[in-house]
């Protein structure tokens, strides 16, 4: 067995499965080394400050950082692909870069390589995409180093592109025409099962330089993954009309790349592989690391909990929680977790930030919402008249708000003084909507102020909704952050400006 004292080396650990690896390895005591190339994309990680971690800048095509990266390290976990927006040749890249992690790792006396590949090497016609993976496997296997390789088809999790792909295609089209990939068998995963085999596979020495498929209890078909996700995800059976032929020309990856906000480059080698069976057929992994694994019904159904926590979470994120597996984690890229929509305006106020939040604590009720009222009481008319509460509920203390409490037609979901105010609707909604209000402490008595406005859609009708409504905000929005700092007598230096999800004001 290994121990948890011998090193271990994530490359690609800012990836999708990487992050997740890195957190759970620090759970359970390991000291981690990650690579990087930019190191602002991973400070905001949730394990970055964590006392076991250590961080060193690595380029794959570069094989003196690579022997560097893994001087004393016992397990080189191996998690890159240049499948990457504007990567024109992955398949070469692919090779150069497994080539030196296995020239690397023999140099620097590594003990074992771990290595997550795809299914479908064996597929007739195999898609580049599969065709790489398999061929990465295969050259680190041939190298000195005992090459340990997990094969998998689609991993389900939010910010897993494979499972964000079919979301979207599933919330967004009610009406699907597709190539007749859509009834390829394929065998599911749940993310927390993948990173249970590769853990598994550090801490059994008979998992060492052999070959393993690691998949879910069930095989089907994409059009059964549909209607699965349609039925979690409380949306109407989806009309799928599939076509005789698999789109040799690929115009359903230019199609899809319309619809979803995942670039082509990504979507075109993934849309290729759908026509490859991706089974199971050596199970063995099973008797070396025995676990429950996820039906994808239930492993759907957990990622699909997100959604109406995806604020609150990104804020316990940042204070340190980590979320389950399946959720989208800080760091993931922005498609991760679905159809969410942000609008993020922000300011930095020169003044005492007590006066803005007494100023922030005091809205709604008989203050009204300090810009727009005459929206915000239209939109109040509206909601009554379709069987919702409005703004006249109003609020049961003007000057203090509990957790809890019914503010207008929200729902207070978290209070904590001088920092936050998030706020859940509870409108008729075709979807479901929280409005955040962040307040952050600066040096030289300055006060960041955040207002986030979050909405998770149902289905083409939520997305339709967001896009009416949207045009609204910068008169609103705006107008709200410069009404707060005006009757919290602070001056704006900054803004209010829209900024991204995860975007740093310095």
């Amino acid at each position: 067995m290994i121990k948890n004292n011998k090193k271990i080396l994530v490359i690609g650990g800012t990836g999708y499965v990487g992050n997740r690896l890195v957190a759970s390895l620090l759970d359970i005591g390991y000291p981690v080394r990650v690579t990087y190339r930019n190191l602002n994309k991973i400070k905001n990680r949730i394990w970055f400050n964590h006392p076991n971690l250590e961080v060193i800048y690595t380029d794959v095509f570069d094989q003196e950082s690579l022997i560097d990266a893994c001087k004393g390290i016992s397990v080189v976990y191996y998690l890159v692909h240049s499948m990457y927006p504007k990567s024109t040749n992955f398949m070469h890249l692919d090779r150069v870069a497994a080539r030196n992690t296995a020239h690397a790792s023999y140099k620097a006396s590594a003990e074992n390589i771990i290595y997550l590949g795809g299914l479908g090497a064996e597929s007739k016609n195999i898609s580049k995409h599969l065709k790489s993976r398999a061929q990465v496997g295969n050259l680190l296997q041939a190298g000195n180093v005992p090459t340990t390789v997990l094969r998998a088809a689609m991993i389900i999790g939010s910010g897993s592109t494979s499972f964000e792909m079919l979301r979207y295609l599933v919330d967004r089209l009610p009406v699907m025409i597709t190539p007749k990939w859509v009834y390829t068998n394929n065998q599911p995963i749940a993310i927390r099962n993948v990173i249970e085999y590769l853990i598994g596979c550090a801490q059994n020495e008979e998992t060492i330089g052999k070959t393993f498929d690691i998949g879910g209890p069930k095989i089907l078909n994409y059009r059964e993954l549909m209607d699965l996700y349609a039925i979690e995800a409380n949306l109407n059976k989806r009309m799928v009309i599939s076509l005789p032929v698999n789109d040799p020309l690929q115009s359903t990856s230019f199609l899809i790349s319309r619809l979803i906000p995942i670039d082509q480059s990504i979507i075109a080698p993934l849309v290729e592989s759908l026509r490859n069976e991706v089974i199971c057929d050596n199970n063995k992994i099973t008797e070396y690391i025995p676990q429950v694994l996820l039906s994808p019904r239930e492993a759907i159904r957990r990622t699909l909990v997100e959604i109406k926590q995806v604020l609150l979470h990104d804020t316990f994120q940042s204070e340190g929680w980590r979320p389950p597996m399946s959720w989208s984690y800080i760091g993931d890229p922005e498609w991760s977790g679905g159809s969410l929509f942000f609008d993020r305006r922000a300011a930095v106020l020169e003044g005492d930030i007590n006066d803005v939040w007494k100023t922030v604590s005091k809205i709604g009720g008989k203050n009204g919402w300090y810009h727009g009222n005459i929206l915000w009481k239209f939109r109040g008319f509206l909601d009554e008249f379709v069987g919702g509460p409005g703004i006249r509920r109003g609020r049961i203390n003007p000057n203090i708000l509990n957790q809890g409490e019914i503010l207008d037609c929200w729902r207070i979901r978290r209070v904590v003084k001088q920092k936050e105010l998030l706020l859940s609707a509870e409108m008729k909604l075709p979807g479901h909507a929280t409005l955040n209000f962040k307040l952050t402490k600066k040096s030289n008595n300055k006060v960041i102020l955040d207002q986030i406005a979050c909405f998770a859609p149902h289905g083409l009708g939520g997305i339709l909704y967001w896009q009416a409504v949207l045009p609204f905000h910068v008169y609103i929005f705006n107008g709200m952050i410069k009404s707060i700092a005006k009757k919290a007598k602070c001056k704006i230096i900054y803004g209010p400006k829209y900024l991204k999800r995860y975007e740093q004001i310095n």
